[in-house]
């Protein structure tokens, strides 16, 4: 797709689904909807969030996936995914990163205490998206601190 058309797109969204579409970039790998609103709720109340993502997916800017025996998930389309990233630069990014963050944090001072030598996958994917998401921030040292731990 042309960037003149994304453009044309982006310039036509309102000002609540473009930040929820900047969160969702943002995001590393699949999520239910559940977890896109605890990230985005300092901006975006449940309603608002709700209606958001309601017409995003009917524009088709969002891909549902329905893994077997788990909850939907949702991400934004690849396409549209970087699109928004090339927008914005690291700084402009950092705060939607930061508050991904936030809240993987609370999933891994919930996990610690229960971590033995068997570590599931889905305890290593909170840490590996909490590094990558540091990485896409500049947060070098961070990130490598977070692998380390």
């Amino acid at each position: 797709m042309p960037n003149a058309t994304l453009q044309e797109i982006w310039l036509t969204l309102k000002p609540k689904h473009q930040i929820l579409l900047r969160y969702l970039a943002e995001i590393v790998h699949p999520e239910i909807a559940d977890h896109v609103e605890k990230y985005v709720s300092s901006e975006l109340n449940a309603n608002q969030f709700s209606k958001c993502l309601r017409q995003l997916r009917k524009l088709d800017l969002i891909v549902v996936k329905s893994p077997t025996n788990s909850p939907d998930t949702i991400e934004l389309h690849p396409v549209i995914r970087e699109f928004v990233r090339r927008q914005f630069t690291h700084s402009e990014r950092s705060h939607y990163i930061s508050a991904i963050v936030v809240f993987l944090d609370r999933d891994i001072v919930k996990l610690k205490p229960s971590l033995s030598a068997e570590v599931s996958y889905h305890i290593l994917q909170i840490w590996t998206a909490k590094a990558e998401l540091l990485i896409n921030c500049g947060e070098y040292l961070k990130a490598l601190s977070v692998l380390d731990e």
